[in-house]
């Protein structure tokens, strides 16, 4: 029965730990994107080797220029849409039901165990193991919302660092489609729990 309980705890773990890595991945990629999208400008001054002191007051007249900026910022736009809407909906898709079991199966287990505990006297040894147990059931609430949480919270950033590029000489286009972008940014992503609720601290406050 050891050796059971101990292959579903590892099995647990490793699912967990790789839940966890992948909400990682994509909150890197979402820093990389939300870095990418403040420096366009500057990026592409130096790519074409243009002076740093060089002032631009169109960038209508100069049309290479103006299309190297439209380039990055459809780049930016492909980018942030491959993260919200492809690899945030598979990671939902893969994880999402059997997450929901597990928090499920976690909440009744803290139920119980608080219940456990109210019938427990101070200074037995079973209250230091209900506590310990008690205290890992809530890191790991803890750690799945916090995770799911930064998701929401860093996606929602990426349109001020959008809006700190220095868009004030762009093309009409090009300000146009950097409207769109921080227009959709609005609406927040969040990682979902089996489609039923979403993976925030809210929701962790809620529940627990």
């Amino acid at each position: 029965m050891d050796f059971g309980i101990g292959v579903f705890t590892w099995y647990t773990t490793g699912y967990d730990g790789m839940f966890m890595t992948f909400l990682g991945c994509v909150k890197s990629q979402m820093l990389i994107l939300r870095e990418a999208a403040s420096t366009i400008r500057q990026r592409t001054l130096e790519k074409m080797n243009y002076s740093k002191n060089i002032e631009i007051f169109r960038d209508d007249d100069d049309p290479e220029l103006e299309e190297k900026l439209y380039s990055e910022l459809r780049l930016c736009a492909l980018h942030l849409d491959k993260i919200r809407f492809r690899v945030c909906n598979e990671i939902e898709e893969i994880f999402g039901y059997t997450i929901l079991v597990q928090l499920l199966g976690s909440l009744l287990a803290l139920a119980s165990s608080l219940f456990s505990f109210s019938h427990v006297s101070i200074g037995d040894s079973e209250m230091f193991s209900t506590v310990e147990y008690i205290s890992a059931l809530l890191i790991q609430l803890a750690m799945f919302c916090h995770f799911g949480n930064e998701i929401t919270e860093t996606l929602a950033t990426v349109g001020f660092c959008l809006y700190d590029n220095d868009w004030f000489s762009a093309s009409k286009r090009f300000k146009q489609s950097m409207i769109i972008m921080m227009s959709r940014l609005q609406k927040k992503v969040y990682i979902s729990i089996g489609k039923f609720s979403p993976l925030t601290l809210a929701t962790l406050v809620t529940h627990c």
